[in-house]
């Protein structure tokens, strides 16, 4: 008799009200195939809600495996990571009127977890941290919404060696001398990394990362690259295709490493812009670990 592998999707919020930060849930189920995650509102003004003010509502999105952070992301960036590395767009829904229903949905986050290691099964938690109550939004009609599909009786990892994938970001200040970003993750490697640049060269000539050059050991393993030539991967978005989130793109980059990832145990990336500015722009690395 053949055995049935369930798929399932367990609720960490539902209709959560969010007016301060959530968490630390305790995500109880293994097998976890990703994250997915909404913010959504009614708008309490005759202006419309920006983009911008749905997505400040959350500061940050945290997990935590075992005592270990496997996640920190600014939720800014989640949307564009997930267009840019695997092509899902999230739905968009921005009212021009008031009592208004308001949504930037999914936002999705591989996992590819398998909470058993070595015999002991580990902790998952999930919170949100508080942003920016938007200016448009009822403060007392935004609610989060969270679940994390996992398969009920089988390893769900489709990564080498059982590794599930873990995510930090570092905010830095553009300077027009080369600068050096430590940005290690002891035990992992990075199969990607999604550039967010502040001033890139549209408007005007400004260019805060320029380039960029990826150091393992104290070598450099990639790069230099330039901004003009770093690829926006699997973006379905770009500026004509929508207002108000395909111009983000011209924002993003997304360098996949994924064919040969780099040991990330002593990392660091060399920037250089073509005009200071007060940024701050960030580097988004995606990891793979045990």
């Amino acid at each position: 008799m053949s055995q049935q592998t369930l798929t399932r999707n367990h609720r960490v919020y539902s209709a959560q009200a969010f007016t301060a930060n959530l968490g630390p849930a305790n995500v109880p189920v293994d097998h976890c195939i990703e994250l997915d995650y909404s913010c959504y509102g009614i708008s309490s003004a005759t202006t419309g809600v920006t983009l911008d003010e749905m997505k400040t509502e959350i500061d940050e999105v945290i997990m935590n495996l075992g005592g270990r952070e496997i996640v920190r992301l600014d939720n800014h960036d989640v949307a564009d990571l997930a267009n840019l590395w695997f092509g899902q767009t999230p739905d968009i829904l921005l009212g021009a009127t008031s009592c208004y229903a308001e949504l930037f949905e999914p936002l999705t986050i591989p996992l590819s977890l398998d909470k058993m290691l070595g015999g002991q099964l580990r902790t998952l938690d999930l919170s949100f941290t508080f942003g920016t109550a938007g200016a448009h939004l009822d403060p007392a009609k935004v609610w989060i919404y969270a679940n994390v599909p996992y398969i009920s009786n089988a390893n769900v990892s489709w990564l080498p060696g059982g590794y599930h994938y873990a995510y930090q970001y570092r905010s830095f200040v553009p300077s027009t001398t080369l600068q050096h970003l430590n940005f290690p993750r002891k035990g992992a490697d990075m199969v990607g990394l999604l550039v967010y640049n502040c001033n890139p060269p549209i408007a005007t000539q400004a260019n805060d990362v320029d380039n960029l050059t990826v150091y393992v050991n104290d070598q450099p393993v990639y790069g230099p690259v330039y901004w003009h030539t770093m690829r926006t991967f699997q973006a379905t978005q770009d500026q004509t295709d929508d207002t108000t989130f395909g111009a983000e793109t011209n924002n993003y980059r997304y360098l996949d490493f994924s064919k040969a990832p780099l040991p990330a145990d002593f990392l660091d990336i060399e920037t250089q812009s073509v005009t200071n500015s007060t940024g701050p722009d960030r580097l988004i690395g995606v990891f793979i670990e045990p």
